[in-house]
C-alpha cells in the first residue's frame, strides 16, 4: 500500500520516522522493554517536541507558519530542507514530513516500513 508523504499522519507517519531512525516499535509504535515485554514509551516524533527536535536539529530542518494576515486565519506549517519543502497542520507534522520526503521521496510503502519494523498489520477491507 502505497501512501503519498504529503497524506502522512498520526501513527502511520511515526512508523515511518521510526523506520528511518532504526528504532523498534511494535503495533501501537510503542517502545517495548524486551525482558518483561513492558510498554516504556510510545513513539511519536509527529505531536511529541522532545523525539522529533534532535531530528529537526540534525536535519537542519527549517519550519515556518503559513498565514495570510489579511484573512486573519493560520493555514498551517511548512517544513523545509534544501528543495524539499512538506506543509502540515502543525510544525511537527510539517517537520516529519518533510523529513520522509527527504529520505524517501514523494511516495512511501507502507507494507515495506511495516515488514522492515516487523510489524503484521491488518489489511482494510473496505
Amino acid at each position: 500500500m502505497k501512501i503519498k508523504t504529503c497524506d502522512l499522519k498520526d501513527i502511520e507517519l511515526d512508523f515511518i520516522v521510526a523506520h528511518l531512525e532504526e528504532i523498534s516499535v511494535n503495533e501501537e509504535c510503542e517502545m517495548e522493554d524486551e525482558e518483561d515485554s513492558c510498554v516504556l514509551w510510545t513513539w511519536s516524533p509527529s505531536s511529541d517536541w522532545y523525539q522529533a527536535g534532535p531530528i529537526i536539529e540534525r536535519e537542519n530542518i527549517a519550519i515556518t507558519g503559513i498565514s495570510f494576515p489579511w484573512f486573519a486565519t493560520e493555514l498551517g506549517w511548512w517544513g523545509h530542507i534544501k528543495d524539499v519543502h512538506y506543509m502540515g497542520r502543525t510544525p511537527l507534522i510539517a517537520a516529519m514530513r518533510t523529513y520522509v520526503a527527504s529520505k524517501l521521496g514523494e511516495e512511501v510503502d507502507m507494507d515495506t516500513v511495516y515488514e522492515a519494523l516487523q510489524i503484521e498489520k491488518e489489511e482494510d477491507n473496505e
